[in-house]
């Protein structure tokens, strides 16, 4: 296995969430020889002002068969930019006849493509799609037209025991702890941003005297 990743980070909303992307190329070898390459989606982790985080993919993931000229694309979260647009009304959850809710962010879509190679080197190689598949990471996906699954998550993903951790083995700077996350819990808005700015005035006093300091001053490239 080889490759490189780059690890970008941007918080998103009041400290609510983060956007992590890691563009770059992984290349893995099997032992027979099967060759294959891709890249990560990007992933946005909600919560992170309470104890309950939710990561979801986003984009797409692509993972390509070099030995066998196949090309998978998996798309996270199609709905994402409908629900963020000003058409939202249009595309809020709606009760499916199953039950289900439509729009769900952790749906997603499959496409299977036969690559062939392009005849001259001017030329782009061309693809036909050969299978599609549809379905959730967080229940089962099967292929188009038929509802037996290929995967599912109760009968391929083995079942972990989730142990609640005790708050006295949190590290001082979880976001959990910060003086403003319980009042964004109980939605006390004001209190929460008067808290918010005394973490502030703390830590311009805190870099001001870092600054001034004679390992500041030593090390101050600006």
């Amino acid at each position: 296995m080889h490759g490189f990743v780059e690890y970008r980070v941007k918080v998103q909303g009041a400290f609510t969430s983060v956007l992590v992307s890691m563009p770059g190329q992984v290349n893995i070898e099997l032992p027979d020889g099967t060759q294959y390459q891709g890249a990560y989606p990007e992933i946005v982790v909600e919560g992170l002002m309470s104890k309950e985080k939710i990561m979801n993919p986003i984009g797409q993931l692509t993972l390509k068969d070099l030995t066998n000229s196949y090309e998978v694309v998996v798309e996270f979260d199609k709905e994402r930019l409908m629900r963020a647009s000003r058409f939202a009304f249009w595309s809020r959850p709606q009760e499916t006849k199953t039950g289900g809710l439509q729009f769900r962010k952790d749906l997603l879509q499959i496409n299977i493509f036969k690559v062939t190679a392009a005849a001259h080197e001017d030329e782009q190689p061309s693809k036909e799609k050969v299978a599609t598949a549809n379905g959730s990471y967080v229940e089962n996906i099967h292929y188009e037209g038929d509802d037996e699954p290929i995967w599912s998550i109760n009968e391929n993903v083995p079942r972990l025991e989730w142990v609640s951790v005790d708050n006295s083995l949190l590290l001082p700077s979880d976001s959990s702890v910060r003086p403003d996350s319980r009042h964004i819990l109980l939605e006390e808005w004001e209190q929460a941003e008067a808290a918010k700015h005394h973490l502030e005035t703390i830590q311009r006093a805190d870099k001001k005297l870092r600054d001034n300091s004679n390992w500041g001053r030593e090390n101050n490239t600006h």
